[in-house]
């Protein structure tokens, strides 16, 4: 399990900046799109991009190994509820 750890901890901060990105990106978009003429296409658009630069991180990571890929995987589903939390909480402070 030793030899595991280090590709864990790598795994999981390339997990939690993809998770981060990719949760963050979904809210802008979100937020843009209830306000857009089409916002079908702001969906669409933000999906496509989020989808290759996520999928082309968890390639780069799968090239490392299992253990790499398994602490991002993790650390990438970790990354939605403190995203959310980051952002739902910097909304109540500025009301």
């Amino acid at each position: 399990m030793t030899q595991a750890a280090p590709g864990l901890l790598l795994g999981a901060l390339a997990g939690l900046a993809l998770g981060s990105a990719f949760y963050v990106g979904l809210w802008a978009t979100l937020r843009r799109a209830s306000r857009a003429r089409r916002p079908w296409a702001w969906i669409v658009s933000s999906f496509l991009l989020r989808l290759v630069v996520v999928g082309a991180g968890f390639l780069l990571l799968a090239r490392h190994g299992a253990w790499v890929l398994a602490g991002a995987l993790a650390a990438f589903i970790a990354a939605r509820p403190l995203v959310t939390y980051a952002l739902l909480g910097r909304e109540k402070r500025a009301e």
